[in-house]
């Protein structure tokens, strides 16, 4: 985790400050660190974060949608 950190601290534009742990994955409405600690997702209001994660449905439809088109400018219809 440490050198993930320091790895964002030199690469990425310091426009956020975030939180001090990496997150690993995250079911339902729970987030995993890298530690095993668990937290529940208070900040899933950005974008489609609010339908939860790992879902069996969510993915199911995301990974069909990937297998034909992935993520495009908004400067198009799509």
């Amino acid at each position: 985790m440490a050198t993930l950190l320091e790895l964002a601290q030199q690469r990425l534009y310091p426009n956020y400050r975030p939180a001090p742990f990496v997150l690993s994955h995250g079911k339902g409405s729970e987030l995993f660190d890298t530690e095993g600690r668990r937290y529940l997702d208070m900040a899933a209001g950005v974008a489609v974060c609010a339908l939860g994660h790992a879902h069996p449905k969510y993915v199911a439809a995301i990974s069909e949608q990937v297998g034909r088109l992935g993520h495009v400018s908004n400067y198009f219809y799509n």
